[in-house]
């Protein structure tokens, strides 16, 4: 087994950061890991950003920055940064048109 990087969250059950192993996939496609100090085997959590930093990821982005320089920054993949981009964009064309019906 390979040794997992856990970002800081451990085990659910002891809570170590330390000796996570991947362990696998779930039949959806997600890692798998298991903990070698108490043996517990659990999916972790996906990455919840905030509206906060995804609106900074988004305004550093259309400043002039390249996706990935502004994922580096931010800790994030530029293709986050890039499906947040076109979001907020189509989010914005539905305001519009909204608006635009309204009148």
């Amino acid at each position: 087994m390979e040794k997992f990087q856990t970002d800081g969250v451990g085990c659910p059950k002891c809570g170590s950061v330390s000796g996570q192993m991947k362990h696998g996939l779930t039949s959806a496609g997600s890692q798998r890991v298991s903990c070698r100090n108490c043996k517990c085997r659990y999916t972790p959590k996906k990455k919840q950003y905030t509206l906060e930093q995804k609106m900074l990821a988004v305004k550093a982005y259309y400043l002039s920055r390249s996706a990935r320089a502004v994922g580096k920054a931010h800790g994030m993949k530029g293709d986050t940064v890039i499906a947040w981009v076109k979001f907020f964009q189509n989010q914005e064309k539905a305001q519009q048109s909204q608006q635009k019906s309204e009148n």
